[in-house]
């Protein structure tokens, strides 16, 4: 996040994308999901698509939360009631969705299908 602040953004998305390289080493087993890969994986994808609104790339963020929403709405369901995690899901997504960082973008056809598709997740 230092990189974003001072808007080294080569810098940050290097970052964050080693970000996933960390947690596919740590998370090795799919029959137990970790704390780190269910809380923090879709707010990388966030991460990174506020770097890309920084950098005037709306395209690309887009193509982030896109990301963030496959996963959060096919994946992490997977999980729901083992062991507590798989709970809260649409809300959090939607909360992720609705950070005022994206105020932007949010007009965009593309986001409103997010939207949509995360609205139309069981709670």
């Amino acid at each position: 996040m230092a990189y974003r602040f001072m808007k080294k953004y080569d810098d940050a998305l290097k970052q964050f994308e080693m970000i996933f390289d960390i947690i596919s080493v740590i998370c090795t087993y799919e029959a137990v999901i970790p704390p780190l890969h269910f809380r923090e994986r879709g707010d990388v994808h966030a991460l990174i698509a506020h770097t890309y609104i920084e950098m005037g790339d709306n395209e690309k963020a887009l193509a982030q939360l896109e990301k963030m929403v496959d996963y959060d709405t096919t994946v992490l369901p997977q999980f729901k009631g083992k062991g507590g995690w798989g709970e809260g899901i649409k809300q959090r997504l939607l909360k992720k969705l609705n950070a005022e960082k994206f105020d932007s973008i949010k007009n965009d056809g593309r986001f409103i299908t997010l939207i949509h598709r995360a609205n139309a997740m069981d709670d």
